[in-house]
């Protein structure tokens, strides 16, 4: 069997790494962070997703559904056992779909879901002419500490050998086979992304929120996620989250932001978004006071250019070259799904 290099020790390369190895490759595993799943995996909403996010793509919307119960089953240990009740909601204005668009969405998609009375307890808190419908949807949340640990192990079991604090050229290892699943950090020349330097606010909400998860969708609007092992929320935006976004195929970060983008965890940052984060907040949510700020992450967010009119998110492994392989996806949930199609197309195609 082949000896394979995998650039970039995210959840997509960890997983890659650990498969190859267990198929019988000698795989090292390059990640310049002091340690795995250190940015993308970790500064994120944290949702195990099933599919609801992506009304307007149905082939994501499915490739999500079919890979929540193998990410579960390979990461039991990494499921939040906090009970949270999961909703995502309709906007009376500024949608890009219905409530019944929605609905006819969730039940193509074969996505479970219950309509919420304006009897709901849940109703006595939010801004009832802001919402064309609130649903409680069946989701989970992932603990980014255990994922890496369980990760950790895996590596290990599997005999991959990992290299931290180490950059590298991929065209220049001396591996048989390269794979590249870095996210922000593009090798191919000739790719075409969507670069986005992302917010995401770290906030203490008021109790009648701690165990709540909720996506206001479907356009330029907000959602708030519980953060595992704490009594904090993390918060994302649409518009407010994005301070900058460039095309081709690496991403320009602006001096002012470089420092906040390297660290992640930027308690008390200078540069933030939060006010307008908490504006559109009260603006659904009128009594979720006080809002308090506790930091921000700051990273780099990687999507297909030119797919508003979707927001596809497909799992892409693409062939760059001879012995030469690139994955992209943007999803968690998908990626012991899409080391088994790395595994696929390396060794068995």
């Amino acid at each position: 069997m082949p000896s394979i290099g995998v650039v970039g020790g995210g959840i997509f390369g960890s997983m890659a790494a650990i498969m190859l190895a267990q198929e019988g490759c000698r795989v090292t595993l390059y990640e310049k962070d002091k340690d795995i799943l250190l940015r993308a995996t970790r500064m994120n909403q944290l949702r195990i997703h099933r599919g609801y996010h992506y009304p307007r793509s149905l082939e994501t919307a499915l490739e999500c559904r079919l890979s929540a119960p193998i990410f579960k089953a390979y990461f039991p240990g990494a499921i939040s056992t906090k009970p949270v009740r999961h909703m995502y909601a309709i906007a009376a204005q500024d949608s890009k779909t219905s409530s019944l668009e929605y609905e006819k969405f969730m039940n193509r998609a074969g996505l479970a879901y219950s309509r919420l009375d304006e009897s709901d307890s849940f109703y006595s808190l939010a801004n009832k002419q802001k919402f064309a419908a609130i649903y409680d949807v069946e989701e989970d949340t992932y603990d980014p500490i255990a994922l890496q640990a369980l990760c950790r192990k895996k590596l290990e079991e599997s005999g991959v050998k990992v290299e931290l604090n180490t950059t590298v050229v991929p065209t220049e290892l001396r591996e048989d086979a390269i794979v590249t699943a870095t996210y922000s950090e593009v090798f191919d020349q000739h790719a075409n992304y969507q670069f986005e330097i992302c917010e995401k606010p770290i906030v203490k909400l008021p109790k009648e929120y701690q165990n709540v998860s909720l996506v206001i969708m479907d356009g330029p609007f907000m959602c708030f996620d519980p953060l595992p092992g704490t009594d904090l929320h993390l918060m994302g935006h649409v518009v407010h989250a994005i301070h900058h976004t460039n095309f081709g195929d690496k991403p320009y970060i602006p001096n002012e932001l470089s420092e906040y983008v390297v660290r992640g965890y930027v308690a008390s940052p200078t540069i933030t978004n939060f006010s307008s984060f908490k504006k559109t907040m009260l603006e659904f949510f009128p009594g979720a006071q006080p809002i308090e700020h506790i930091g921000s992450y700051f990273l780099i967010r990687t999507v297909l250019s030119n797919r508003d009119h979707d927001d596809a998110r497909p799992t892409i492994v693409k062939k760059v070259e001879d012995n030469y392989y690139e994955v992209f996806s943007g999803k968690v949930t998908v990626a012991p799904k899409a080391a088994q199609k790395i595994v696929q197309e390396m060794l068995y195609l």
